[in-house]
Protein backbone atom coordinates (compact mmCIF):
# COMPACT_ATOMS: atom_id res chain seq x y z
CA UNK A 1 0.00 0.00 0.00
CA UNK A 2 1.30 3.44 -0.87
CA UNK A 3 1.64 6.14 1.74
CA UNK A 4 -0.26 9.26 0.76
CA UNK A 5 1.45 12.54 1.54
CA UNK A 6 -0.70 15.15 3.24
CA UNK A 7 0.72 17.59 5.75
CA UNK A 8 3.61 15.38 6.84
CA UNK A 9 5.88 12.70 5.45
CA UNK A 10 5.41 9.13 6.69
CA UNK A 11 8.85 7.53 6.70
CA UNK A 12 8.02 4.42 8.69
CA UNK A 13 6.89 1.90 6.06
CA UNK A 14 10.16 0.25 4.98
CA UNK A 15 10.26 -2.60 2.49
CA UNK A 16 13.12 -4.92 1.54
CA UNK A 17 14.18 -5.96 -1.95
CA UNK A 18 16.60 -8.82 -2.53
CA UNK A 19 18.69 -8.83 -5.71
CA UNK A 20 21.27 -11.57 -5.66
CA UNK A 21 23.29 -11.00 -2.49
CA UNK A 22 22.23 -7.35 -2.28
CA UNK A 23 19.41 -6.29 0.04
CA UNK A 24 17.87 -2.86 -0.45
CA UNK A 25 15.74 -1.03 2.10
CA UNK A 26 13.24 1.27 0.40
CA UNK A 27 9.92 3.07 0.72
CA UNK A 28 7.21 3.88 -1.79
CA UNK A 29 5.47 7.19 -1.17
CA UNK A 30 2.88 9.32 -2.94
CA UNK A 31 0.28 8.32 -5.52
CA UNK A 32 0.27 5.00 -7.32
CA UNK A 33 -1.10 6.71 -10.43
CA UNK A 34 1.46 9.53 -10.46
CA UNK A 35 4.67 9.98 -12.45
CA UNK A 36 7.13 7.42 -11.00
CA UNK A 37 10.31 9.03 -9.66
CA UNK A 38 13.28 7.11 -8.27
CA UNK A 39 14.86 9.25 -5.53
CA UNK A 40 18.60 8.61 -5.05
CA UNK A 41 20.47 10.21 -2.16
CA UNK A 42 24.15 11.16 -2.01
CA UNK A 43 27.28 9.48 -0.69
CA UNK A 44 27.19 9.09 3.11
CA UNK A 45 23.56 10.28 3.06
CA UNK A 46 20.15 8.68 3.39
CA UNK A 47 16.77 9.42 1.89
CA UNK A 48 15.49 10.77 5.22
CA UNK A 49 18.41 13.11 5.72
CA UNK A 50 18.72 14.50 2.21
CA UNK A 51 15.61 13.94 0.11
CA UNK A 52 12.60 13.76 2.43
CA UNK A 53 12.44 17.55 2.10
CA UNK A 54 11.48 17.07 -1.58
CA UNK A 55 8.51 14.79 -0.92
CA UNK A 56 5.81 17.43 -0.27
CA UNK A 57 6.58 19.02 -3.65
CA UNK A 58 6.16 15.65 -5.38
CA UNK A 59 2.87 14.72 -3.68
CA UNK A 60 1.17 13.92 -7.00
CA UNK A 61 3.95 11.51 -8.00
CA UNK A 62 4.85 7.95 -7.08
CA UNK A 63 8.19 8.06 -5.27
CA UNK A 64 10.54 5.10 -4.90
CA UNK A 65 12.99 5.98 -2.13
CA UNK A 66 15.81 3.49 -1.47
CA UNK A 67 18.81 3.55 0.79
CA UNK A 68 21.75 2.92 -1.54
CA UNK A 69 24.07 -0.02 -0.77
CA UNK A 70 26.18 0.43 2.39
CA UNK A 71 23.92 3.31 3.49
CA UNK A 72 21.10 3.47 6.04
CA UNK A 73 19.28 0.15 6.12
CA UNK A 74 20.90 -1.31 2.97
CA UNK A 75 24.02 -3.46 3.62
CA UNK A 76 27.01 -3.23 1.31
CA UNK A 77 30.78 -3.31 1.22
CA UNK A 78 31.59 -1.01 -1.69
CA UNK A 79 30.45 2.02 -3.68
CA UNK A 80 29.95 0.89 -7.26
CA UNK A 81 27.85 3.25 -9.42
CA UNK A 82 27.37 0.78 -12.28
CA UNK A 83 26.57 -2.11 -9.94
CA UNK A 84 24.17 0.07 -7.97
CA UNK A 85 22.52 1.20 -11.22
CA UNK A 86 21.85 -2.44 -12.06
CA UNK A 87 20.25 -3.00 -8.64
CA UNK A 88 18.10 0.13 -8.99
CA UNK A 89 16.88 -0.99 -12.42
CA UNK A 90 16.01 -4.37 -10.93
CA UNK A 91 14.12 -2.67 -8.08
CA UNK A 92 12.06 -0.71 -10.61
CA UNK A 93 11.28 -3.89 -12.54
CA UNK A 94 10.29 -5.56 -9.26
CA UNK A 95 7.79 -2.74 -8.75
CA UNK A 96 6.48 -3.17 -12.31
CA UNK A 97 7.87 0.22 -13.35
CA UNK A 98 9.18 -0.25 -16.87
CA UNK A 99 10.14 3.45 -17.09
CA UNK A 100 10.92 5.95 -14.35
CA UNK A 101 12.25 9.42 -13.86
CA UNK A 102 15.32 9.68 -11.66
CA UNK A 103 16.16 12.46 -9.22
CA UNK A 104 19.72 11.95 -8.04
CA UNK A 105 21.55 14.10 -5.53
CA UNK A 106 25.38 14.15 -5.70
CA UNK A 107 26.50 10.48 -5.85
CA UNK A 108 22.88 9.53 -6.55
CA UNK A 109 22.99 11.62 -9.71
CA UNK A 110 25.92 9.60 -10.97
CA UNK A 111 24.08 6.35 -10.24
CA UNK A 112 21.18 7.75 -12.26
CA UNK A 113 23.56 8.53 -15.12
CA UNK A 114 24.80 4.93 -15.07
CA UNK A 115 21.17 3.75 -15.21
CA UNK A 116 20.65 5.86 -18.32
CA UNK A 117 23.90 4.53 -19.80
CA UNK A 118 22.86 0.93 -19.21
CA UNK A 119 19.12 1.15 -19.98
CA UNK A 120 18.11 4.36 -21.77
CA UNK A 121 14.69 2.84 -22.41
CA UNK A 122 14.09 2.60 -18.65
CA UNK A 123 14.96 6.19 -17.68
CA UNK A 124 12.55 8.74 -19.10
CA UNK A 125 14.39 11.77 -17.67
CA UNK A 126 17.20 12.35 -15.18
CA UNK A 127 17.77 15.25 -12.81
CA UNK A 128 21.37 15.29 -11.55
CA UNK A 129 21.69 17.77 -8.72
CA UNK A 130 25.08 18.74 -7.23
CA UNK A 131 26.84 15.82 -8.95
CA UNK A 132 30.52 16.52 -9.56
CA UNK A 133 31.80 14.76 -12.67
CA UNK A 134 35.28 16.21 -13.27
CA UNK A 135 38.02 15.31 -10.76
CA UNK A 136 41.79 15.71 -10.76
CA UNK A 137 43.76 13.16 -8.75
CA UNK A 138 45.04 15.74 -6.21
CA UNK A 139 41.45 16.92 -5.60
CA UNK A 140 40.25 13.35 -5.15
CA UNK A 141 43.14 12.49 -2.82
CA UNK A 142 42.46 15.53 -0.63
CA UNK A 143 38.73 14.82 -0.40
CA UNK A 144 39.42 11.14 0.29
CA UNK A 145 41.67 12.01 3.24
CA UNK A 146 38.97 14.27 4.72
CA UNK A 147 36.49 11.38 4.66
CA UNK A 148 38.53 9.02 6.83
CA UNK A 149 36.78 8.48 10.20
CA UNK A 150 39.58 9.88 12.36
CA UNK A 151 39.93 13.01 10.26
CA UNK A 152 36.19 13.50 10.08
CA UNK A 153 35.75 13.05 13.85
CA UNK A 154 38.48 15.61 14.50
CA UNK A 155 37.48 18.18 11.89
CA UNK A 156 33.69 17.84 11.88
CA UNK A 157 32.45 16.00 14.99
CA UNK A 158 28.84 17.12 14.46
CA UNK A 159 28.75 15.48 11.03
CA UNK A 160 30.36 12.35 12.47
CA UNK A 161 27.50 12.11 14.97
CA UNK A 162 24.93 12.60 12.20
CA UNK A 163 26.54 9.76 10.25
CA UNK A 164 26.55 7.53 13.32
CA UNK A 165 22.81 8.07 13.78
CA UNK A 166 21.87 7.76 10.10
CA UNK A 167 23.69 4.47 9.54
CA UNK A 168 23.02 2.90 12.95
CA UNK A 169 20.72 0.21 11.44
CA UNK A 170 23.93 -1.57 10.44
CA UNK A 171 25.65 -1.10 13.79
CA UNK A 172 26.93 1.77 15.92
CA UNK A 173 30.29 1.85 14.14
CA UNK A 174 29.09 1.21 10.59
CA UNK A 175 29.50 4.89 9.78
CA UNK A 176 33.26 4.42 10.16
CA UNK A 177 33.22 1.52 7.73
CA UNK A 178 31.12 3.54 5.30
CA UNK A 179 33.55 6.47 5.50
CA UNK A 180 36.45 4.15 4.68
CA UNK A 181 34.47 2.76 1.75
CA UNK A 182 33.67 6.28 0.55
CA UNK A 183 37.29 7.37 0.96
CA UNK A 184 38.47 4.50 -1.24
CA UNK A 185 35.82 5.23 -3.84
CA UNK A 186 36.71 8.92 -4.08
CA UNK A 187 40.37 8.10 -4.81
CA UNK A 188 39.23 6.11 -7.85
CA UNK A 189 37.01 8.87 -9.28
CA UNK A 190 39.41 10.40 -11.84
CA UNK A 191 40.10 7.00 -13.43
CA UNK A 192 36.47 5.87 -13.19
CA UNK A 193 35.11 8.99 -14.87
CA UNK A 194 37.39 8.30 -17.83
CA UNK A 195 35.35 5.13 -18.47
CA UNK A 196 32.12 7.09 -18.94
CA UNK A 197 31.29 8.40 -22.42
CA UNK A 198 28.38 10.76 -21.81
CA UNK A 199 28.09 11.50 -25.54
CA UNK A 200 26.32 8.13 -25.89
CA UNK A 201 23.64 8.87 -23.26
CA UNK A 202 20.39 9.66 -25.06
CA UNK A 203 18.23 10.29 -21.99
CA UNK A 204 17.16 13.91 -21.30
CA UNK A 205 19.36 15.05 -18.42
CA UNK A 206 19.14 18.26 -16.43
CA UNK A 207 22.42 19.04 -14.66
CA UNK A 208 21.73 21.36 -11.75
CA UNK A 209 23.79 22.95 -9.01
CA UNK A 210 23.55 25.74 -6.49
CA UNK A 211 25.12 29.08 -7.32
CA UNK A 212 27.02 28.84 -4.02
CA UNK A 213 28.10 25.20 -4.28
CA UNK A 214 31.70 25.03 -3.02
CA UNK A 215 32.16 21.47 -4.32
CA UNK A 216 30.68 21.82 -7.81
CA UNK A 217 31.52 25.00 -9.74
CA UNK A 218 28.77 26.21 -12.06
CA UNK A 219 31.22 26.11 -14.98
CA UNK A 220 31.71 22.36 -14.48
CA UNK A 221 27.98 21.72 -14.37
CA UNK A 222 27.62 23.74 -17.55
CA UNK A 223 30.43 21.77 -19.18
CA UNK A 224 28.80 18.43 -18.36
CA UNK A 225 25.40 19.62 -19.60
CA UNK A 226 27.01 20.64 -22.87
CA UNK A 227 28.58 17.21 -23.34
CA UNK A 228 25.28 15.37 -22.96
CA UNK A 229 23.29 14.99 -26.22
CA UNK A 230 20.08 16.05 -24.49
CA UNK A 231 21.58 17.94 -21.58
CA UNK A 232 20.35 21.13 -19.97
CA UNK A 233 21.59 23.29 -17.10
CA UNK A 234 19.77 24.67 -14.07
CA UNK A 235 21.47 26.92 -11.51
CA UNK A 236 19.56 27.14 -8.24
CA UNK A 237 19.90 30.62 -6.69
CA UNK A 238 21.03 31.21 -3.11
CA UNK A 239 21.93 27.53 -2.73
CA UNK A 240 25.04 25.63 -1.59
CA UNK A 241 25.93 21.93 -1.89
CA UNK A 242 24.00 20.50 1.11
CA UNK A 243 20.29 19.99 0.57
CA UNK A 244 19.71 21.80 3.87
CA UNK A 245 21.23 24.90 2.24
CA UNK A 246 19.26 24.64 -1.02
CA UNK A 247 16.14 26.48 -2.20
CA UNK A 248 14.13 23.25 -2.27
CA UNK A 249 10.99 24.75 -3.80
CA UNK A 250 12.93 26.07 -6.79
CA UNK A 251 14.85 22.82 -7.23
CA UNK A 252 11.66 20.77 -7.07
CA UNK A 253 9.98 23.07 -9.59
CA UNK A 254 12.80 22.55 -12.09
CA UNK A 255 12.64 18.78 -11.60
CA UNK A 256 8.86 18.66 -12.05
CA UNK A 257 9.10 20.73 -15.23
CA UNK A 258 11.65 18.26 -16.62
CA UNK A 259 9.65 15.19 -15.65
CA UNK A 260 6.36 16.56 -16.99
CA UNK A 261 8.03 17.49 -20.29
CA UNK A 262 9.05 13.84 -20.65
CA UNK A 263 6.03 12.26 -19.00
CA UNK A 264 5.89 8.50 -18.66
CA UNK A 265 2.24 8.69 -19.66
CA UNK A 266 2.62 10.71 -22.86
Amino acid sequence: MLTRIKKGVDLTACRLFQYGKQEISYRVLGKATGEPILMLHGMLGTFERELACMVPYFSDCQLVCPDLPAHGGSPGAALDPRGTAEVMLALCEHLALSRVHVFGYSYGGFVGLMMAERRPDAVSALMMHATRFFWTQPEADEFSADLRPNALTKNNPRWAEVLRQDHAPQGADHWKTLCEIASGYVVSLPDFMNTVDVSNIATPVCVSCGDRDAMLPVREAEQLAGMLPRGSLAVIPESAHPMQETRIGILAGVALELFRAHSIFS
